[in-house]
This record gives C-alpha cells, structure tokens and sequence, in this order.
C-alpha cells in the first residue's frame, strides 16, 4: 500500500482478516484504526499496515464483499 493511500474511508485487504475500511489514521500514536467485519476497530501499526494492507477500488467486488 501507498503512504498516500492510507486516509479515512479507504478500502483495504488483509491477508487473513479479508476486506475492511479504515476508520481513522492515528498518526500520533502510529497507527491504523480498520473496521473488518469479524474485527471491527483493529488497530495496527502505520508501518504494518503499509506493508500488509492492499488498497481496493470503490466499486470493485471487494466493496461488495465488504458491504
């Protein structure tokens, strides 16, 4: 994922929890806040979420997965 990429509202999978959206970005306290559907407000580190986390489009089959 792109440093750019890691905003409010984006859409993002992992690669065990599957589609989610990222809530908030908490840079003070480095890290990311993602709402996954068996996970809701899973925080991760900025630099892991950098590094697992892919961006998906909106209005691709994985908004509908997450929807």
């Amino acid at each position: 994922m792109e440093p750019r990429e890691l905003r409010q509202e984006t859409l993002v999978e992992h690669p065990e929890l599957g589609v989610g959206k990222i809530a908030r970005v908490e840079r003070e306290q480095h890290r990311a806040v993602i709402n996954f559907r068996s996970e809701p407000e899973y925080c991760m580190p900025i630099k892991d979420a950098l590094n697992l986390l892919e961006a998906r489009p909106i209005g691709g089959l994985a908004e509908h997965l997450y929807e």
